[in-house]
């Protein structure tokens, strides 16, 4: 795994430079980490997430898992899901 830079100012990759898509899905996994920590749900709620799969007009649910420290998701309508791991960066 890489390290973060040092000087913020100057970051290792150009944002710019991302592809869209990945651009695109790092900005819903910021929206998924900030609605999961501001609501705290354990069990699944949802969220005023939209699915970003191809048409479909589901809504993201979130959980919080304390003691694994992560945050799991899915499409209330198709079958996109993940988990994001070591929200606490440990």
């Amino acid at each position: 795994m890489s390290e973060l830079p040092n000087d913020f100012n100057k970051p290792a990759i150009n944002w710019e430079d991302l592809p869209k898509a990945t651009r695109e899905f790092t900005c819903f996994l910021d929206l998924v980490i900030d609605e999961t920590l501001e609501s705290g749900n354990e069990e699944y709620a949802p969220t005023y997430i939209r699915c970003f799969g191809k048409k479909c007009h589901g809504i993201i649910e979130t959980a919080i898992n304390l003691i694994e420290e992560s945050i799991n998701w899915r499409c209330t309508s198709c079958d996109k899901s993940g988990t994001i791991t070591k929200i606490f960066g440990r």
